[in-house]
């Protein structure tokens, strides 16, 4: 998820690369439609930096559905951080993030 286009289809690219099969969010009436069958992804990554409403009741339905999500932002901010968790985040991640940290962060939220 993650309301700036390009870099949705960058994200989409490395992970079809890594041989996931990303779905992709850019909006929020889209990210209603896919976070209702949540139970049906893996693992989720939310990129919270350029959507205008939060997008915490999107994380609340994957942390009911067992999904684990990583939260990326561009902004080091400890209420971000915090409320991620409070709001069942696996992990907080300051942007930008190489692309082997992200790929161990992923297999991480698997296998947990």
């Amino acid at each position: 998820m993650d309301a700036n286009e390009r870099n949705a289809e960058l994200l989409s690219d490395f992970l079809a690369d890594e041989g996931y099969d990303p779905v992709v969010v850019t909006d929020r009436d889209t990210a209603e439609d896919v976070v209702a069958e949540a139970s049906r992804f893996a693992v989720a990554t939310i990129d919270i930096d350029r959507f205008d409403d939060p997008v915490w009741p999107y994380c609340e339905q994957l942390a009911e559905n067992d999904v684990p999500f990583i939260i990326l932002s561009g902004f080091q901010n400890p209420t971000l951080r915090r409320e991620s968790r409070d709001y069942g985040a696996h992990e907080f991640v300051d942007k930008p993030i190489p692309k082997q940290q992200f790929r161990d962060l992923i297999e991480t939220a698997l296998s947990g």
